[in-house]
C-alpha cells in the first residue's frame, strides 16, 4: 500500500479556501445561519487533508483556508446577489461601521472554524511514522531498501521515497 505524498502548504490552503468559499456560498443561498464559519471549517479540513501532515501544519492550513475563504465567499456571493440567486435582506440597511464590525467578527469566526477543522483532520489524517532500529541503520549495498516512512520498495540510490516523498538515510559509499 502506498502512502500519498505530502503537498505544499500553499496547495492545501488554495484548495481549502475555494472549497470553504463555495460551501459557504451554497449555504448562504439556502438562507442558513453561520454559512461562513461552516464553509471555513470544511475548507480548513480539506486544506489539512491535502497537506497530509500532523497537527501543526494542518492547523495552519486550516487557519489560512478559513481566513482566505471569507473574501472568496464575499466575492462569489456578490456575483450571486447580482444575478438574483441570493436575495438582498429586507428592512433597514446596516451602517458602514456595522458592516465593518460584522466582517471582523465573521473573519475571526472563519479563522477559528478553519483552524479547528484543520486541527481535527491533522490529528486524524496524517502519515504514520514508523521508526525501527533496522530502518535507521544503513543498509549494505546489494540489499533491498525500503522507505523508512511508508515501507515502499526503493530503487538503489534514490534519496527520497517516490511514494511519500520522505528523505531516506544515506548509505555509506
Amino acid at each position: 500500500m502506498s502512502t500519498p505524498k505530502k503537498h505544499e502548504l500553499g496547495t492545501g490552503v488554495a484548495i481549502g479556501l475555494v472549497v470553504g468559499g463555495v460551501i459557504a456560498t451554497v449555504i448562504a443561498i439556502t438562507d442558513q445561519s453561520f454559512s461562513g464559519p461552516i464553509g471555513a471549517f470544511i475548507g480548513g479540513a480539506c486544506g489539512a487533508y491535502v497537506v497530509y501532515d500532523k497537527i501543526g501544519r494542518s492547523t495552519i492550513a486550516g487557519l489560512l483556508s478559513g481566513l482566505l475563504s471569507l473574501p472568496f465567499f464575499l466575492g462569489l456571493s456578490q456575483v450571486f446577489v447580482i444575478f438574483g440567486l441570493i436575495p438582498l435582506p429586507l428592512g433597514p440597511q446596516p451602517t458602514f461601521t456595522e458592516l465593518q464590525s460584522a466582517v471582523v467578527v465573521i473573519a475571526l469566526m472563519d479563522v477559528l472554524a478553519g483552524a479547528v477543522g484543520g486541527s481535527i483532520l491533522g490529528a486524524v489524517h496524517h502519515p504514520t511514522t514508523v521508526q525501527s532500529e533496522a530502518a535507521t541503520q544503513p543498509i549494505p549495498s546489494g540489499q533491498m531498501k525500503y522507505c523508512i516512512q511508508c515501507g515502499a520498495l526503493l530503487s538503489p540510490g534514490n534519496p527520497t521515497c517516490p511514494h511519500c516523498g520522505v528523505k531516506q538515510p544515506q548509505m555509506p559509499g
